[in-house]
């Protein structure tokens, strides 16, 4: 009888399963939001009907939630994990405004600001003066600008969102860790903490945006917009409404006490669903990846296969939620633990073998990157012998370019002979002065000195306009304002040097470290069969190799002309040189004892030791500034 094949369930199963549920509440308290919002957008004219769902408040509850859920939609269309490794601000600016996911982001606040402002309108009663057509007669109407202005207002309010939303990464996905000694707590409480004491700051933020906005708003209309929406507006009413066959703007202006407070009233609410959403959002998707307290991969019918899936996942966030949840497992789960351990008859080896290969690729990734960074760049390949040769081509003069009557004899003056030279030069821009007669030369010498002094000349050598430029460019980077924009910083420099671009997930090197550093020592109680004890010695020569290369690395590391404070330092990167210390500590303090069973030498044990020691803090002094390369 042949025997039954057990299909692995894929991580991704288990990981979108969670996933689904925590998008679920996400869109529930955008539900309670928008139905909140909606009883504060009712007349208050009845008590029951204010809050009652089958009813007028009911249906504005599911308008605007339409109007939110857009926003909900580019969150989980657009989710990543990883921080931007641009080089400066500036870079990220340019790499990022020709992507289609920009344009996404501004297509989705501008159709959720759509859906919200003929919702608020209908809301509005006949005394706020926000109807957008008036009846001024019996047959006769007239447009109303107020709504005109409040559309303005809430557009804009959506591009500020829009480009807020980008500059922060608000689609970046915060992972977390678990560190040695510590349990990071992301529970259901612990979330609900967390947004409430957001909610605050959240209104808080939301109250001055919407403030600041009107002002904003009431600049830009009256200098730019008012114009075209009125005309614009006249012309889609005027089929159906009997309206005045000219544009002319009314004399009245509708910036009024009630035009503002409508104005800050509604872009609290739009900014509010979208600061809490975006809230809600990021913190339900990162918690911890476990379910009613075990590791995600427990209900599968091969935990080690479906984990070990994950592992070996090309999709960034796949690979980064089982790193977290073979963290969890290296120190929180012996049971678990003893699985990876007693699994050997896996197709391509050892449970143990493979987690480990895993993890140390990971690590290694870091090297490959010092290596391509370090390495001189390729030379050019040698152009084959029949290539070079290329066939004679017969040569030819120059075809006259002088006029066919022209006379022979003709005086030769200053003048003539430079427009002469001019115009050799604009119909053969690809050439050189050098190309020029001696005549033409001369002449344009002459012209230079007479029309020209020595210092003006001077002042527009090449090496004094080089300068030139230098200094505004530095003047440029030394403002307190632009300059940020613009400065090549070491810490995101480095970053990107070490831990990959366009995105570099933190918390997936440190997990990784983590995880092989906690299974190693565990397995001193845990592993009966031994196989972990076979690569200790690896483990311990890969992480002092790391560790002393980073740092070798980042002191090294030139800092660019741009970065004016000079600080070596890189957060990111020192997080996961603390950890990978920590961990070769701790496997050291284990296993140094084992040295020689574990075919460590005497300058291993010495690496080690230098890998693990403290670095005193480098501070970035002035004198650091000879390292800036000079502007190219």
């Amino acid at each position: 009888m042949a025997r039954r094949i057990i299909r692995t369930p894929p991580y991704k199963d288990f990981l979108q399963a969670a996933l689904h549920k925590r998008f679920l509440t996400t869109a529930t308290v955008l539900i309670a939001t928008v139905y909140v919002e909606a009883m504060l957008l009712a007349p208050w004219t009845s008590y029951l009907w204010t809050w009652f769902p089958i009813g007028p408040t009911g249906i504005r509850a599911f308008f605007l939630l339409l109007s939110g859920i857009w926003v909900l939609f580019l969150r989980i269309g657009q989710y990543h994990v990883g921080i931007r490794t641009s080089t400066s601000s500036f870079n990220c600016f340019v790499q990022n405004t020709t992507r289609m996911h920009t344009a996404e982001v501004f297509f989705a606040y501008l159709l959720s600001t759509a859906c919200f402002w003929p919702v608020f309108l209908a809301t509005r009663s006949s005394s706020s003066q926000m109807n957008l057509i008036q009846h001024v007669g019996a047959d006769r109407t007239r447009l109303n600008e107020k709504p005109l202005f409040l559309g303005s207002y809430l557009a804009l309010l959506a591009i500020a969102q829009s480009i807020y939303h980008l500059w922060k990464d608000e689609d970046r996905l915060a992972l977390g860790c678990s560190k040695a000694g510590k349990n990071k707590t992301n529970g259901d409480d612990a979330i609900v903490q967390q947004i409430a004491r957001s909610i605050p700051i959240l209104l808080v933020q939301t109250l001055s945006a919407s403030v600041i906005m009107v002002l904003i708003n009431t600049i830009v209309y009256h200098m730019f917009l008012r114009s075209m929406i009125w005309s614009w507006t006249l012309s889609l009413t005027r089929p159906f409404y009997n309206m005045p066959r000219t544009n002319m703007l009314p004399a009245s202006w509708p910036l009024t006490l009630t035009t503002i407070i409508q104005c800050n009233y509604s872009g609290f609410l739009l900014l509010f669903m979208w600061h809490l959403s975006n809230t809600v959002f990021s913190s339900t998707i990162v918690k911890e990846p476990l379910k009613n307290g075990q590791p995600l991969t427990s209900e599968s019918r091969d935990p080690n296969g479906s984990l070990l899936n994950g592992l070996k996942s090309k999709k960034l966030s796949a690979k980064a939620f089982a790193l977290w949840e073979l963290n969890h497992i290296s120190r929180s789960f012996p049971e678990r633990r003893k699985a990876i351990f007693e699994d050997i008859d896996r197709k391509d080896g050892a449970m143990w073998s493979q987690v480990c290969m895993v993890c140390i690729n990971t690590l290694k990734s870091i090297d490959n990157r010092i290596a391509a960074y370090d390495a001189p760049p390729p030379s050019p390949a040698p152009v084959q012998a029949s290539q070079a040769v290329e066939p004679k081509r017969r040569s030819f003069a120059p075809v006259k370019e002088d006029a066919i009557f022209q006379p022979q004899s003709k005086e030769v003056t200053i003048k003539g002979e430079l427009e002469k030279a001019i115009g050799h030069a604009i119909t053969s821009g690809s050439q050189t002065s050098t190309g020029l007669s001696p005549m033409a030369r001369k002449t344009l010498k002459q012209a230079r000195d007479r029309f020209i002094t020595k210092e003006q000349q001077e002042s527009l050598a090449p090496e004094h306009v080089a300068g030139w430029f230098r200094k505004m460019a530095l003047k440029v980077i030394e403002n307190e304002y632009f300059g940020p924009f613009f400065r090549e910083e070491f810490r995101k420099r480095f970053a990107a040097a070490v831990l990959g671009t366009p995105y570099a997930e933190v918390s997936m090197y440190i997990n990784a470290a983590a995880s092989l550093s906690g299974l190693v020592v565990s397995s001193l109680t845990d592993d009966k069969l031994g196989k972990v004890y076979l690569d200790v010695g690896n483990v311990v020569r890969v992480f002092t190799a790391i560790i002393l290369n980073i740092e070798h690395f980042k002191s090294s590391f030139p800092m660019h002309w741009t970065d004016i404070e000079a600080v070596r330092e890189c957060p990111e990167v020192n997080a996961v040189l603390d950890e990978m210390k920590n961990g070769l500590r701790a496997i050291m303090a284990e296993f140094e004892q084992y040295a020689t069973d574990l075919r460590l030498t005497q300058t291993d044990l010495r690496l080690a030791k230098e890998a693990c020691a403290e670095q005193p803090a480098e501070a970035g002094p002035a004198g650091e500034r000879s390292e800036m390369r000079e502007i190219q």
